[in-house]
């Protein structure tokens, strides 16, 4: 995923998983070390977005302010 000059858009961007379910609002955005590219980022869930989960990047399409993972969210540890 080429995305490092992408970076303030990812910070707001809201992730949807693969059958368009609302996962919750990007959090924080992790870059990979030796690349510099963003390669995970934590998505604010639960109530009132309190929890944090961890997500990959590396299927994932960002288009507009939305990034599309290839995972359902029933696969996602989300608390």
């Amino acid at each position: 995923m080429n995305l490092r000059d992408q970076i303030d858009t990812l910070q707001k961007a809201t992730v949807i998983d693969r059958d368009g379910n609302k996962i919750g609002s990007v959090g924080q955005v992790y870059l990979h070390n030796s690349t510099g590219e963003p390669s995970w980022v934590t998505v604010n869930t639960g109530l009132f977005g309190t929890n944090e989960t961890f997500i990959p990047l590396d299927d994932a399409k960002l288009a507009l302010s939305l990034i599309h993972i290839s995972e359902p969210t029933r696969l996602l540890s989300i608390s």
